[in-house]
């Protein structure tokens, strides 16, 4: 029985004349496989060649030019014969939780064969390097951390990241511990002085003292 939101899709896809398919990508240094769905036309979509994260790693590294695309399957109309055949064709090509292939997933819905700690996404490549190991793309990320490591913020960054943070709200949780890492902390004379300026101006209270309220 197709689900609500498959039914959904399904109507979306004969509004507006839209058909999917089923491709695979190859590394050609490598050989190394994915094998991936697109709710697109295959002539919409030529410069999409997957979003698994092993795979994006891979693209990042050895350039997109050294990546082929391949139609498995197209034109299909029904959402979960393409997750069904997804599965098939992962299968077929054994690119699941295979050291020499980039799926992640067995197919379907996206999470078919995932363990619980895989879910957390910060650890989804150290989780699989972990237990099948590729050094290449284990030295890449690596190189890529190191990087990050020491670096220094531009000041367009820097006036992008205040905007941002202009008029956001902190939940009780981030006030305590954006409090508790401030404990101790001695201020030199210029950020006193900064912090004075910011104040000055401002609306005071009302504050409790003595079991009286002043202002």
């Amino acid at each position: 029985m197709s689900s609500t939101l498959e039914i959904g899709y399904n109507e979306y896809i004969i509004k507006y004349n839209y058909t999917m398919y089923i491709y695979k990508t190859t590394n050609l240094i490598n050989n190394k496989i994915y094998i991936g769905i697109n709710n697109k036309t295959v002539e919409n979509s030529k410069s999409y060649y997957g979003s698994g994260t092993l795979l994006k790693v891979a693209i990042e590294k050895y350039g997109k030019e050294n990546f082929s695309k391949e139609i498995l399957e197209r034109d299909i109309t029904d959402r979960a014969m393409l997750l069904e055949r997804e599965i098939y064709w992962i299968a077929e090509y054994g690119t699941y939780d295979n050291p020499d292939h980039y799926n992640q997933t067995k197919g379907g819905d996206g999470s078919l064969g995932w363990s619980g700690n895989k879910m957390k996404k910060n650890s989804i490549i150290s989780d699989w390097l972990a237990q099948n190991g590729d050094p290449e793309i284990d030295q890449f990320v690596a190189a890529q951390s190191a990087k990050r490591v020491g670096s220094k913020r531009s000041a367009e960054t820097k006036a992008k990241m205040s905007i941002a943070s202009t008029g956001r709200l902190h939940s009780d949780v981030t006030k305590t511990k954006m409090s508790i890492s401030q404990t101790g902390v001695l201020h030199t004379a210029e950020t006193k002085a900064k912090i004075a300026a910011t104040l000055l101006g401002k609306k005071r209270g009302p504050y409790k003292t003595s079991g009286k309220y002043t202002k």
